[in-house]
C-alpha cells in the first residue's frame, strides 16, 4: 500500500470499527453516497472532518495517512491529541482566564504547537489533496477538449 491508498485504510477502519457507511455518513452530516465514494477512491479531496472522525475512535493519523504502524492509537496518543485537535477543530476557549490571555496574545504573532510527526502528516496529506486536485483539472481540461472536437464536427457537418 502506498499513500494514495488512504481510502482503502479508512474503509478497514470502518469495518474494524463494526461501523456502517451509514452510521458515519448520520454522524458527520453527510451522505452514505459520499462515504461510498470516498471509499471506493473516487473522492480523492477527503475532508479533515472525515479523517478526525477516525481518529476521535482511536486510529492512528500515521496509519491512516502511511499505512505504516498499528491501527490503533498508541501511548503516545494522548500527548499528540491536544495537538491534532486543534489542528481539525477550531475549539472555543470557554475558560475566562484562556479568552482573557488570547486577546493579549493576539497582538503577538501564534506559534502552532503541532508535533513534527503530525506536521509531516498533514503537509503529506496537503500534497495528496493537492495531486488529486490536480488530477481533477486535468481530466475536465480533457473533458473540455473532447467537447470542443464534437462541436468542431458538429459545425463542419450542419454550415
Amino acid at each position: 500500500m502506498n499513500k494514495l491508498d488512504i481510502h482503502i485504510r479508512l474503509k478497514e477502519a470502518r469495518k474494524y470499527l463494526d461501523l456502517n457507511q451509514l452510521k458515519i455518513a448520520q454522524d458527520l452530516n453527510i451522505k452514505q453516497k459520499t462515504v461510498s465514494e470516498i471509499e471506493n477512491g473516487k473522492i480523492m479531496n477527503i475532508p479533515n472532518k472525515y479523517i478526525y472522525y477516525f481518529y476521535e475512535k482511536g486510529i492512528s493519523l500515521v496509519w491512516i495517512y502511511t499505512g505504516e504502524g498499528e491501527m490503533l492509537r498508541g501511548d503516545k496518543s494522548a500527548d499528540s491529541t491536544k495537538d491534532t485537535d486543534a489542528f481539525f477543530e477550531n475549539k472555543e476557549k470557554t475558560n475566562s482566564q484562556q479568552f482573557q490571555s488570547s486577546i493579549k496574545k493576539k497582538t503577538e504573532p501564534k506559534v502552532n504547537s503541532i508535533s513534527p510527526d503530525n506536521l509531516d502528516l498533514l503537509l503529506n496529506a496537503k500534497d495528496q489533496n493537492i495531486h488529486s486536485l490536480m488530477q481533477y483539472i486535468h481530466s475536465q481540461e480533457k473533458m473540455i477538449q473532447f467537447l470542443q472536437e464534437i462541436i468542431r464536427k458538429e459545425l463542419k457537418l450542419n454550415p
